[in-house]
């Protein structure tokens, strides 16, 4: 038995959920643009296009693009949080990270909440 709020209108969400079964009727030029999609995303399209000869050179040119702000993030991190980014750049899940480190899973996961907020500031 599926349970509703009391003060919703169960009728509207039964034609919602119609509604939204029906196939789009619209063209597909109306739908989605006529360019290329790496007209859109231009970072991801020069992702693409990597080849094991050009690598070198494209690592280069990002690490002195990000280097300074990887640097900065760094050095904003406290001891703690450090050694929660080195067990995740490990390839860690939160659980693993959390029992390796000896904290609890929702430390762990504030330290992440922490470095992704220094990682977004920079």
């Amino acid at each position: 038995m599926a349970y509703a709020h009391p003060r919703s209108d169960a009728g509207a969400s039964r034609r919602w959920r119609a509604d939204a079964r029906q196939p789009c009727r619209r063209r597909a030029a109306d739908c989605c643009p006529a360019n290329p999609w790496g007209a859109y995303f231009p970072t991801l399209h020069a992702l693409a296009q990597l080849t094991p000869a050009n690598l070198p050179v494209y690592l280069r040119q990002f690490t002195a693009v990000e280097d300074p702000r990887c640097r900065q993030v760094w050095e904003q991190l406290s001891p703690r949080e450090r050694d929660v980014l080195c067990a995740f750049a490990q390839g860690l899940r939160p659980d693993q990270v959390a029992e390796r480190l000896s904290i609890s899973l929702s430390t762990g996961n504030t330290h992440k909440t922490n470095i992704l907020a220094e990682c977004r500031i920079a």
